[in-house]
Parts: structure tokens; C-alpha cells; sequence
């Protein structure tokens, strides 16, 4: 399983929702933000159902995003 890629993908995510505090001036720019994060989302279930992220790894990934 790739952490790394998991933390990239989690990364992007977070720097949407900064953008979307931060620059979000119109329904289309919220919307852009919006898919790209919906995106995000899909790679990560799309790795989860697909069996990259096993208890181990994804405790170790929640960890990592402050949660315990």
C-alpha cells in the first residue's frame, strides 16, 4: 500500500478546502473545488474497496491526519 499516495491524495484535499476559505469568490470557482475534492474522495474509496488500505496502514493514516 502507498502512504504516500494516500497522504497526496489527503494533502489535496486540505489545500482545496484552504483555497475555498481563501480565494472562493463565485458558485463556479466553489464548484471547481468542489469536484476536485469529490475526485479526492473517489481515489480514496476507490482504494479502500480495492484493499491497499488494511487496518494497520489506515490507523496509521489517521494518525498522520491528526486522529486518533
Amino acid at each position: 500500500m502507498d502512504i504516500d499516495l494516500i497522504n497526496r491524495v489527503a494533502q489535496e484535499i486540505e489545500t482545496s478546502g484552504q483555497r475555498i476559505q481563501k480565494f472562493v469568490n463565485s458558485p463556479q470557482e466553489l464548484d471547481q473545488e468542489l469536484q476536485k475534492i469529490e475526485s479526492n474522495i473517489q481515489s480514496l474509496k476507490s482504494m479502500s474497496k480495492n484493499g491497499h488500505i488494511d487496518s494497520k496502514n489506515a490507523d496509521s493514516l489517521s494518525k498522520s491526519a491528526g486522529r486518533n
